[in-house]
């Protein structure tokens, strides 16, 4: 993606923490609860109030430093995102060869120069060239407060191929491990300590043989079918995880990342986090996999690599193992990484580097 010319988070209105504590809040109240302003102002539930304080207490612990305006993005992410639910089902029936959605920084080169929504699609050609740009309405409290009845962001269609990046037989030997991982760690029989990587690069069948050039390890636990990419697998190298590594719940479209794999070690991969899919109450959920759309990417042997953020010259929290390149029809490339809070939730994990 040409981030480099987007118009990024200076574009969006800057917000105040009120306006994000409510947006986070919102995330916790059912659909059928309503959204209107007295539901805002009297009808708090205790339960969400605690949520929402857990999470943004969370949420600023990990700020990044160098990242302008970043609560208005991380504002803008979840009041898109709580919008697209409403309208996501019809948008999905209505493009051929639907795959996901996804909230962020468009491409400026073939798409309009904004934050908006891209739905990513496996249809071949010709979505770039579209009759008339479509709009989501975002009703946002934020909004009505300045006498704003709504706010639209843009819609469009990203026609791309998805490349997943192991090589093709799927041995550890041509793939990369991401960190030290145990799994099932609050059940009676928890599973590890194994390397973490991308289900695609070790297979999904638990006991399966895993190369490692010269030595073998197994497939020790999967993630849940449905597209969750994750896999623990024994590693031949003894275990010295002494570091546990933190996960970022939220991750900010803009976010600066940086990833090392198998092929691409030195230098690592720097680039940005453009979009995320609809990471919203739903990180513990298998049925819904949480994908980071990355501008750069990796190479095929990359898959399962550790997606870290950057600060400065400084690699901070996870966010995401890496898994695939896209190629849109204009020929132009990203990446995709598995959130990794959704598979520390999901697999019930501790991770350590």
């Amino acid at each position: 993606m040409n981030w480099e010319d987007s118009v990024g988070p200076r574009s969006l209105p800057p917000i105040d923490e009120s306006d994000l504590f409510d947006a986070i809040a919102r995330t916790f109240i059912p659909r059928d609860f309503g959204q209107d302003d007295r539901v805002f102002g009297s009808r708090y539930s205790r339960i969400v109030r605690q949520r929402a304080d857990r999470v943004m207490n969370e949420v600023f612990e990990s700020r990044p430093e160098q990242f302008e305006n970043w609560e208005g993005v991380l504002y803008w992410t979840i009041e898109t995102f709580l919008a697209l639910r409403e309208e996501l089902d019809e948008l999905a029936r209505e493009t051929p060869g639907f795959r996901f959605a996804a909230v962020g920084f468009l491409d400026p080169k073939y798409e309009p120069n904004a934050f908006g929504v891209a739905l990513f699609s496996s249809q071949p050609a010709g979505a770039y060239q579209q009759a008339e740009t479509r709009y989501l309405r975002i009703p946002g409290r934020l909004f009505r407060r300045r006498g704003e009845a709504e706010i639209r962001t843009p819609i469009v269609i990203r026609p791309c191929l998805v490349t997943q990046h192991a090589l093709p037989t799927h041995h550890m030997a041509l793939g990369t491990a991401a960190c030290w991982a145990k799994s099932r760690i609050h059940s009676s029989t928890p599973i590890g300590p194994g390397v973490l990587t991308a289900e695609h690069v070790a297979g999904a069948i638990i006991g399966a043989p895993v190369s490692f050039g010269t030595h073998h390890g197994k497939v020790l636990d999967v993630a849940p079918s449905g597209g969750i990419d994750a896999a623990v697998v024994s590693s031949p190298e003894p275990y010295n995880g002494t570091q546990r590594l933190q996960t970022k719940r939220l991750v900010a479209p803009w976010t600066d990342v940086q990833f090392s794999g198998m092929m691409t070690k030195q230098p690592p991969v720097q680039t940005k986090v453009t979009m995320t899919t609809d990471m919203l109450g739903i990180l513990n959920s298998p049925r819904f996999p949480v994908k980071l759309i990355l501008a750069g990417h990796g190479q095929s042997g990359d898959s399962g690599a550790l997606v870290r953020e950057l600060n400065g010259f400084n690699v901070g929290d996870g966010v995401g193992i890496y898994t695939d390149l896209f190629t849109n029809v204009a020929g132009q490339t990203g990446g995709i990484a598995q959130h990794l809070h959704q598979v520390v939730e999901v697999m019930d994990m501790e991770l350590y580097e």
